[in-house]
């Protein structure tokens, strides 16, 4: 974390036993290579403020033991993934500032015990938000500010008895 690595992200770096990997706030550059999915026991990977591109690798849904997933303020682009919902421990999800496009997948509802924290600002997300995210009932925050969501709130968000987060603002909502 925070120092002056450049380049990309070599793939050996995930054949180790690794427990977390803190890369944050460097000037790595680059894909997230599909290789990412061999960190199996990684419990917090914290990728974000680098200059990291392309699209997130479905290989991210290998990651059954994270808990942190930080990829906020690179340059990538794509969906997310629907392998997303395979991370049956994620409680924090930041994909914030980059050039994600899509919708947010509906496969998230898959995380309605553990998920505290979805946040996808300044992207160019679109779509519904699906009501799968509101039965999320751990969330404590929902960012889905300046991006191009369409469509009403459901009434569902009333479910989120722990939610004290809920920036939707600049999008396209209606009703």
């Amino acid at each position: 974390s925070k120092n002056a690595l450049s380049g990309s992200i070599p793939d050996s770096l995930f054949e180790l036993p690794l427990k977390r990997l803190y890369l944050e706030e460097n000037a790595l550059t680059g894909t997230i290579s599909t290789a990412i999915g061999r960190l199996s026991s990684v419990d917090r990977l914290v990728l974000h403020r680098n200059s990291l591109r392309g699209s997130i690798p479905s290989s991210i849904g290998d990651l059954r033991n994270v808990t942190f997933l930080f990829l906020e303020d690179n340059f990538l682009t794509g969906p997310i993934p629907t392998t997303i919902g395979k991370l049956e421990q994620l409680q924090l999800l930041r994909f914030g500032n980059n050039e994600l496009r899509g919708s947010i997948p509906s496969e998230i509802g898959r995380l309605k015990n553990v998920l505290n924290e979805f946040s996808v600002p300044r992207n160019q997300m679109s779509g519904s938000v699906p009501d799968e995210l509101y039965e999320c009932t751990e969330l404590t925050l929902i960012e889905l500010f300046l991006n191009r969501f369409i469509g009403t709130i459901s009434t569902e968000v009333g479910n989120l008895a722990k939610l004290w987060g809920f920036h939707i603002d600049d999008n396209l909502f209606h009703g």
